[in-house]
């Protein structure tokens, strides 16, 4: 059994990064495997605020996100020093602030 860390660095709202995070855990899991923590560092910060709106017709990425990590025990981190950087402030109680150090 292996244990995986996964580290995100660009923004994901509008492309299909959080879909394979997600079935890469559902793969990972599938397999035996574990994943212990996905970090949110640099870019990848923008997609966690809570102001970003979806369309009632696309899929909620990030809830999705949150749901499954809730249910294989995943924990979701963030680097505090990029989202201050950036000005995100609203981020989702489902993520917790971090660091590299």
């Amino acid at each position: 059994m292996a244990t995986f860390a996964l580290f995100v660095q660009h923004d994901c709202i509008g492309t299909p990064v959080i879909a394979e995070i997600i079935r890469f855990c559902k793969s990972a899991v599938a397999c035996g495997h574990r994943v212990d923590h996905i970090f949110f560092y640099q870019d990848a910060v923008y997609c966690l605020t809570q102001q970003r709106v979806v369309a009632t017709d696309e899929v909620n990425w990030m809830a999705q996100l949150e749901q499954n990590a809730s249910e294989f025990s995943i924990e979701l981190l963030y680097c505090t020093t990029a989202a201050d950087r950036r000005g995100i402030t609203d981020i989702s109680q489902h993520f917790h602030g971090a660091g590299l150090a």
